[in-house]
């Protein structure tokens, strides 16, 4: 009883797979056009199994596809160096991802800049009272104490 639980589970699985990726393939024909099929049948062949499963198991798969069927040299740089070393591969991939999906995105929208209205200049400073230099009509050099102090308190006092 335990077995036949364990392979309707598994067929269900199995189905659910099935299900999803063929709604994934359904969505890529719909974003990429017919020639979606074509595209991805050079990329089956010009790659290895390997390859194709991860490039299947990216978040924007369908767009990673059609640049790499496009770009057929790419495509053999990364299939060559799938061979040698599958995880810097499959790290291109991941860059090659993110760069496609940077592309894809719009340019934001910043908002535009209000037009202040003009607002007239301040009126300028008060202008400060008085000479920079004291005017004295007498001469303090000749003058005595009593009239020399009188005449410096006024200036102070100004």
């Amino acid at each position: 009883m335990a077995e036949t639980r364990r392979e309707a589970a598994k067929e269900f699985t199995e189905r659910q797979k099935q299900t999803e990726a063929q709604q994934a393939w359904d969505e890529a024909i719909a974003q990429h056009g017919t020639e979606f099929e074509g595209k991805m049948a050079t990329l089956t062949a010009n790659s290895p199994e390997g390859l194709q499963l991860a490039v299947s198991g990216l978040e924007n798969w369908s767009s990673v596809a059609v640049h790499l069927a496009d770009h057929l040299d790419e495509l053999q740089a990364i299939a060559s160096e799938f061979r040698r070393n599958p995880y810097a591969a499959v790290a291109k991939l991941g860059k090659l991802e993110d760069r496609l999906v940077e592309k894809e995105k719009p340019a934001p929208v910043l908002p535009q800049p209000k037009a202040a209205a003009e607002k007239p200049l301040p009126p300028p400073p008060p202008k400060v009272g008085g000479r920079p230099t004291p005017v004295v009509d007498i001469d303090l050099a000749k003058a005595d104490m009593s009239v020399f102090k009188r005449e410096v308190a006024s200036m102070l006092r100004r």
